[in-house]
């Protein structure tokens, strides 16, 4: 009988300890899903933008109202940028921008200043262009950053930097004449020096000059004109019946949209444009693709190889953009 008792007051005690290993269950289970929610929207925000991260965060939401002129527009609410060091740029209501502090040789590369995920880096880069209040060394510094948080990778984020800091706007005593670079060969020896080297410093970009870029990159790859580079990809884009009516135009200055009258005229112009938007997003998302290849190759020979590919995107990119389509009559 003694036995049979023991047996029964152990049998209690292990649905006890069972019972209680439940309970801690239950009461964990809240804690650790909350938990791993809390996870997930941390890496939503960063997957989607910048959230009071290493590279800063941006106060308000952008409201802004094209002017008359067409190429101007005006914030219809305050914006700012938070930098790294809690520094505030502030684009206040009113304030108007124009791109103007994007340089216009990288407008055909980008698309435009007010385009992509560094649409709030130039609006308040363009603002504190326009104002001079803070070293433009700072200024072009802050673009970066901006770029880094609005969700510019970091290797196009480092190319858009050396082409506000070595052709944008410079003001004050310390303007550094030896650094300022005006022409398409040093622009693309920059690309090309950055692409082969992703991880270069900022302050590597900053001090490049335009003899020390021809010793980095002393050759570049051969240009072809642009109506050629643009053709290919602008056949492909409009409607399949009408390829064999897209052409280079007889002089080679332009590419032409051939059409059999008024009316095939017409139907025709809209169709140039979202050919060329079509065109300019493919480009765009083979160029995100290589610079993930290229951000990940170890092989410096390889990744010299793809920079040059990159380069050549660049290039059909700027063709797209800055080659004139005319609507002509069939002959």
């Amino acid at each position: 009988m003694s036995t049979n008792a023991n047996d029964g007051s152990d049998s209690r005690s292990h649905e006890n300890i069972l019972s209680a290993r439940r309970t801690r269950r239950q009461r964990r289970t809240p804690r650790l899903a909350v938990g791993r929610l809390l996870h997930l929207l941390g890496l939503l925000a960063l997957s989607v933008g910048c959230w009071h991260g290493e590279f800063g965060h941006f106060k308000g939401e952008v409201k802004t109202q094209w002017l008359p002129d067409g190429r101007t527009m005006r914030l219809l609410a305050d914006f700012a940028y938070i930098d790294p060091d809690n520094l505030e740029w502030d684009a206040n209501t009113g304030s108007q921008i124009d791109g103007a502090s994007i340089p216009q040789i990288f407008w055909s590369l980008i698309g435009g200043p007010f385009e992509g995920q560094y649409r709030n880096a130039s609006i308040v880069h363009d603002v504190a262009c326009q104002q001079k209040n803070r070293d433009w060394h700072a200024v072009h510094t802050m673009f970066y950053n901006a770029c880094r948080c609005g969700g510019v990778n970091e290797l196009e984020a480092k190319i858009l930097f050396s082409a506000v800091y070595h052709f944008g706007p410079r003001w004050g005593a310390d303007q550094e004449p030896d650094t300022a670079m005006s022409s398409e060969d040093d622009l693309e020896r920059l690309q090309l020096m950055i692409a082969t080297d992703p991880g270069i410093a900022t302050k590597e970009i900053e001090k490049q000059t335009p003899r020390m870029l021809m010793q980095r990159v002393p050759h570049l790859p051969p240009r072809r004109p642009a109506e050629s580079v643009a053709l290919p990809r602008l056949q492909a884009t409009v409607d399949p019946g009408r390829r064999a009516d897209v052409r280079v135009s007889p002089d080679a200055r332009r590419i032409e949209f051939l059409a059999t009258d008024q009316a095939d005229a017409s139907r025709a112009t809209p169709q140039i444009g979202q050919a060329r938007a079509k065109a300019a997003s493919q480009v765009d998302a083979e160029r995100r693709e290589l610079q993930t290849r290229i951000a990940a190759e170890k092989d410096p020979v390889q990744r010299g190889t793809l920079a040059r590919q990159l380069l050549a995107l660049n290039r059909e990119r700027a063709a797209i953009s800055k080659v004139e389509v005319q609507v002509q009559p069939r002959p």
